[in-house]
């Protein structure tokens, strides 16, 4: 399945001189292809909607020159609930009596990323980013179709103006689930 993802962030950063705190919450939207065809329960590039609200914390250890922030090492735990169609058609194959049909859904979960991150400025406000991150689920509820971890890793791109950052996100995970995600955030 190939996500298509819109987020929109709003957090706080509290600054020190070797640290930067932050949390926020968001929401996100989007749409899941099926890139296979399961009878006639999910067709072969059919589409599904989703919605999600996510609260965030994290903390990182920052290296700051004049050009370049470093953000060396951070680490980041969320909550994220999702809902609509492509929950129902999830809930919908759990069902389905198949040993070769593997479907993890957890609606409800909780999250950690480990990343790197560094911002080259143009100005003090603004800024082209790039980091790299991995993560996984906490407590991630196993079942008889499946039981193993869920981890995933991903690039980001940003560019920051002044308080607000677009960034681009590539992520992959498990089973060769893949997403590319556009998003805004604004610095409160």
């Amino acid at each position: 399945m190939m996500p298509k993802i819109a987020s929109l962030n709003v957090h706080r950063n509290i600054t020190g001189q070797f640290y930067i705190y932050y949390y926020g919450l968001g929401a996100s939207m989007g749409t899941y292809r099926f890139k296979e065809a399961y009878g006639s329960m999910a067709r072969e590039s059919e589409t599904a909607n989703f919605y999600n609200i996510h609260l965030k914390t994290g903390i990182n250890y920052t290296y700051t020159r004049p050009k370049v922030d470093s953000r060396f090492l951070g680490v980041e735990l969320a909550y994220n609930n999702e809902f609509g169609d492509y929950q129902k058609k999830l809930e919908e194959l759990i069902k389905v009596d198949d040993s070769d049909l593997i479907v993890v859904n957890q609606k409800s979960m909780f999250t950690y990323n480990w990343y790197s991150e560094y911002a080259f400025k143009s100005s003090n406000q603004d800024a082209f980013t790039v980091g790299l991150y991995v993560g996984g689920l906490i407590g991630l509820e196993e079942t008889d179709m499946f039981s193993g971890d869920a981890t995933y890793r991903g690039i980001t791109l940003g560019l920051r103006l002044k308080k607000y950052t677009i960034s681009l996100i590539y992520e992959s995970g498990q089973n060769e689930i893949q997403s590319s995600k556009l998003g805004l955030t604004n610095q409160l």
